[in-house]
């Protein structure tokens, strides 16, 4: 038998699927949809209108209904009182919110960011393309995003910058149902820049959540009911853990351990804030101060990352920096394609006044660290425990009073089962 008299006794699923693979299969495509219905489910938190300082609370109530977390979105009202402020420099609207919580129906907590405002700032940054931040960013703030007024300003905050609701999955009714978000607001001196200062406050006005929910057919919703009751849906978030290292007087030396155990710490990042700028109303509190790190590392036991500590001789300038830029941007897997840039320029790495005059100074320096073991997800991190803890050491040029904010990003798990949900890391 030939070649030809064997591709004409093939049998009908074998030559289906060679016209499929060569685009010749010239049929109706199969209808794979489950889902009755979509639309958007709006909450309301629990009062009217916020100042600064208080908690905006938010109590879920979409029913049977799957949600899109990537697609869902906070809409607010925010307007000053005293002044108006400038556009948002480095940060966006999210500069007000302060703490994130939320917890299950029965009372766990699913998912806590301190420091939010900072946190969502520098990972918008080494994430995001300058193409999504001048476009849809400008909804909440980013890049040429309008100021706040006296009168108000509409903003719109996705509500995938959230952790727990970053996930490609739909968040099914046994979680989303009683689900409560609590966002506690900043002070006006971080939120907002005002020259001059004046902004003695702000409020915060018909804030609402738009959820994109879906109507599941019922045999399925039955299904998915089934698994929760019998062995638990599992849902896998990246949690950052919030670390803290206060003023210390007169050192440059800083030498810390991240106190957080888990069994998947996946990268950490620590931004150094100038101490005084935090509480100063004429400077952008998100900002880092200017690029001042002359050796870092870290070790988690007897595994260091990097091998040997990134070392700058001198103080930092455009002419020695590079391989800390380089290397920060490989902890936020950029340097491996060139088709997906973030943000950061150099110059904006290092702090000095941008090339674009029209541009406003934004300090985006960090130090970061990979803790992934694995080339082929990025989901196999370090065990780290009290005798197993990830230790920091950070050399700065000058001894100026600063903040260290550390952000360790590790997995969550969360076991939904029908009446309530077991939460580990």
């Amino acid at each position: 038998m030939n070649e030809s008299q064997g591709n004409a006794m093939a049998s009908e699923s074998l030559s289906n699927s060679l016209l499929q693979v060569n685009k010749m299969l010239y049929k109706m495509p199969p209808s794979l949809g489950i889902t009755a219905r979509r639309h958007h489910v709006i909450d309301f938190s629990q009062q009217n209108g916020y100042i600064n300082g208080q908690t905006m609370v938010f109590d879920i109530q979409t029913g049977s209904y799957f949600i899109d977390g990537k697609n869902s979105y906070l809409k607010l009202t925010v307007a000053t009182v005293g002044a108006n402020a400038l556009p948002f420099n480095s940060g966006g609207i999210t500069n007000i919110i302060k703490r994130v919580v939320v917890r299950t129906k029965s009372g766990k907590e699913w998912c806590r960011c301190e420091e939010f405002n900072l946190y969502v700032r520098n990972y918008l940054r080494y994430t995001a393309s300058n193409n999504y931040l001048n476009k849809l960013g400008k909804s909440y703030g980013y890049d040429g995003g309008v100021g706040t007024d006296q009168l108000g300003v509409v903003y719109t905050i996705p509500l995938w910058l959230i952790p727990c609701f970053n996930q490609d999955k739909l968040l099914p009714p046994q979680i989303m149902e009683g689900l409560r978000i609590e966002l506690t607001l900043a002070s006006a001196d971080e939120a907002f820049q005002s020259v001059g200062g004046g902004i003695i406050g702000y409020t915060v006005n018909n804030a609402e959540l738009h959820s994109d929910a879906f109507d599941i057919a019922d045999q399925f919703k039955r299904k998915v009911a089934e698994m929760s009751a019998r062995q638990g849906l599992i849902l896998v978030h990246k949690e950052y853990f919030h670390s803290n290292v206060g003023t210390i007087n007169n050192t440059n030396n800083y030498n810390f351990d991240v106190k957080k155990a888990c069994s998947k710490a996946c990268r950490s990042f620590t931004v150094l804030r100038t101490n005084a700028n935090i509480s100063d109303q004429s400077k952008d509190a998100m900002n880092a101060e200017k690029y001042d790190v002359v050796r870092y590392q870290a070790h988690v036991g007897q595994d260091y990352m990097p091998n040997q500590p990134i070392a700058i001789d001198g103080a930092p300038a455009d002419t020695n920096v590079n391989e800390a830029y380089y290397d920060t941007q490989f902890v936020w897997d950029k340097v491996n394609q060139t088709w997906y840039a973030n943000t950061v320029l150099p110059e904006e790495f290092l702090g000095v006044t941008p090339v674009d005059a029209n541009e406003t100074d934004k300090n985006l320096g960090m130090v970061a660290f990979n803790l992934n073991k694995s080339h082929v997800t990025d989901l196999d991190g370090y065990v780290l425990n009290n005798s197993r803890a990830l230790v920091i050491d950070i050399k700065c040029n000058n001894n100026d009073a600063r903040k260290l904010d550390t952000y360790l990003q590790h997995l969550r798990v969360a076991k939904v089962y029908t009446a309530n949900a077991e939460i580990r890391d």
